[in-house]
């Protein structure tokens, strides 16, 4: 998913980027902080081929202001794997 201009038009202030994430395969845990826009909620989802973001690791997450950050735990599909890969998305 990307951020496409009618959620600008919808009140998204702040485009979309992450700003520092750091995964644990080991612990099959990640915290990931991005730029995020007031009033807006998020949800983090993963993926182990890049082709669809089918696996849901975090939603409802509020915005915190202009930066966010969440501690999630990986969805069961993407434990233990070698490669996982997270992304963040609007919800509003």
């Amino acid at each position: 998913m990307s951020v496409e201009s009618a959620d600008f038009a919808r009140g998204l202030t702040n485009e979309l980027k992450i700003e520092t994430s750091m995964l644990s395969p080991a612990t099959n845990s990640g915290t990931i902080s991005w730029s995020s826009s007031p009033g807006w909620t998020y949800r983090i989802v993963g993926t182990a081929d890049l082709l669809s973001f089918p696996h849901e690791a975090a939603s409802g997450i509020a915005s915190q202001g202009a930066t966010t950050s969440h501690t999630f735990t990986f969805p069961g599909p993407l434990q233990n794997l070698k490669h996982a890969f997270f992304r963040v998305e609007p919800e509003q």
